[in-house]
């Protein structure tokens, strides 16, 4: 017997605590049950007992996140006074090569988003590192400076503590970043 797969969308469970991060994870939580052929999942969305008592996430995972998955569904419930979401899948057989194709963009359009949200992060990063260089606090630039080389290049050298290494560095990473946009 197939074990039941299951997302828990509690923020301590969800890298990031926005709601925003818990509908990403569902999305992709249930792409991968189709690629899986799943039969059926649980979509764990409390109770909103932390917040007013209200399960806003149950609403916005119904209204945001099940409406672009329904034609892979075949039904829904919900379980423990709401604090869950049960789903069925249709049979594979039955989700024609267009809604395939479909996933399949929906997919694509997700990485290149995660892409682009990393490039944002790391030109902020960039730019914060220069201005603590212009102030001449050389311990912050050297951690913002860091912290995108290990992200994105782990195997370039790490930047130093001194403004010979920090331009140098900051030098490396602008071309990092300008040949990554491009």
């Amino acid at each position: 017997m197939k074990k039941m797969l299951e997302i828990d969308l509690h923020p301590e469970k969800v890298q990031g605590a926005r709601p925003e991060n818990a509908l990403a994870a569902c999305r992709y939580f249930l792409q991968e049950c189709i690629r899986q052929q799943a039969f059926e999942a649980r979509i764990i969305t409390g109770l909103g007992l932390h917040g007013d008592g209200t399960p806003r996430l149950r609403t916005r995972v119904e209204r945001e996140v099940l409406p672009a998955f329904q034609s892979y569904l075949k039904a829904i419930a919900l379980e423990q006074g709401g604090a869950v979401i049960h789903v069925w899948f249709q049979s594979q057989a039955r989700i024609c090569p267009k809604q395939q194709a479909l996933l399949e963009k929906e997919r694509s359009h997700q990485g290149w988003v995660k892409k682009q949200e990393r490039l944002m992060v790391a030109w902020q990063r960039y730019r914060q590192a220069q201005g603590y260089l212009l102030e001449d606090d050389l311990r912050k630039a050297k951690l913002k400076a860091n912290q995108v080389l290990k992200e994105l290049a782990p195997e370039e050298p790490l930047c130093q503590e001194d403004n010979e290494s920090l331009r140098a560095g900051l030098a490396r990473i602008k071309a990092l970043l300008q040949s990554l946009e491009g």
